[in-house]
């Protein structure tokens, strides 16, 4: 193998990894739009504070719940910056 065929073979690789991980995005994506819509409600929302030897960091929290297919789900956490962040935790029926 020639010094140019790998030169060229790596960004076509990345490109291709990329190009794959965006078709995987919008399957997810289209399919969450099949998801039932519904209401939720906000129990409380604050700021939590965690403090370092360095100084503080802040982060906005909200805990809402809402009901889907009969199923009340509650107790869940919405970190700003984190994805997937919600527990999904006191799920009732």
């Amino acid at each position: 193998m020639s010094f140019l065929y790998i030169v060229a073979m790596v960004p076509s690789a990345a490109g291709a990894f990329f190009a794959g991980v965006a078709i995987r995005n919008v399957v997810k994506g289209s399919a969450s739009r099949r998801w039932p819509r519904v209401e939720g409600r906000v129990l409380r929302s604050f700021v939590r504070v965690d403090r370092f030897d360095e100084g503080e960091a802040f982060s906005p929290q909200v805990e809402y719940e809402y009901v889907v297919g009969g199923f009340r789900i509650g107790e869940c956490v919405f970190a700003a910056g984190r994805e997937g962040a919600g527990t999904g935790s006191g799920r009732s029926k």
